[in-house]
């Protein structure tokens, strides 16, 4: 009978390592896709949409001072959709052309502070860190702070009348775990299904590659990632990352 017990035990979880597998696989052959058709249409698309800011550029100075209130604000407007398509346009091709990280060693509290720099808290938005300094990954710094910054817009994204978010990380055993969360209305069922799914978005507006490329960029490194328990309302995210070079 333990004979039985042990056998299957071995069968499930060889089952479950080579359908994981499958599914890195099948990750793969769809960035690589992804990757050619992103590098082509990124290309075709920036043509037009420098064309579209020359010209707005151009009548704006041309204008000058003279410009009808309305005339000026329909440029702002072009001009505001037009960096917002480029920035599609540079989220397709992080996702589909994640690169070997160059990995050393980085102290998580500073590679955190380096990414909250770049990103600008909304009003209503209060921010509590709770961050080891003697922790140390040993990643690549660029692809690990792009990631965390995905996560941590998604969160902040998450509260839009204000809330609290919440930054950790602390050591397990031989992993890194940096936790990100937020106190907004958490997730539905339907959500969490394809929370990771690239090209499948809730939001009116984007592609819903934010958590898409952050997975990759931590997969990269050797990392996990994955939805966590929250003791309140909202959601809470885990990035694991090893502590040393593998």
């Amino acid at each position: 009978r333990f004979e039985n017990e042990g056998l299957e035990r071995r069968v499930t979880e060889r089952t479950a390592e080579l359908q994981s597998t499958q599914e890195a696989l099948l990750r793969r052959e769809r960035l690589a896709v992804l990757g050619q058709l992103a590098g082509g249409l990124a290309h075709q698309i920036r043509n037009p949409l420098a064309a579209m800011q020359t010209a707005a550029s151009i009548l704006k100075r041309k204008l000058g001072g003279s410009m009808d209130p309305e005339v000026g604000q329909a440029l702002a407007v072009i001009r505001e959709e037009v960096w917002e398509a480029n920035r599609i346009i540079t989220d397709l091709l992080d996702y589909a052309r994640v690169k070997p990280p160059a990995r050393e060693d980085v102290r998580i509290d500073e590679l955190v502070d380096a990414m909250l720099a770049d990103l600008q808290l909304p009003p209503g938005i209060e921010m509590t860190r709770r961050l080891d300094p003697d922790l140390v990954a040993a990643i690549d710094a660029r692809q690990t702070r792009d990631a965390l910054a995905n996560v941590t817009r998604n969160a902040i994204e998450a509260m839009p009348a204000g809330g609290e978010l919440r930054l950790s990380a602390f050591s397990d055993g031989r992993d890194i775990v940096i936790a990100i969360e937020d106190t907004g209305p958490g997730l539905t069922r339907d959500s969490v299904a394809n929370l990771f799914e690239p090209l499948v978005t809730s939001k009116p507006l984007g592609l819903g590659l934010g958590l898409s490329t952050a997975r990759a960029l931590v997969e990269n490194q050797g990392g996990t990632i994955r939805l966590g328990t929250s003791p309140a309302r909202g959601a809470r995210f885990e990035i694991r990352l090893p502590r040393t070079r593998g």
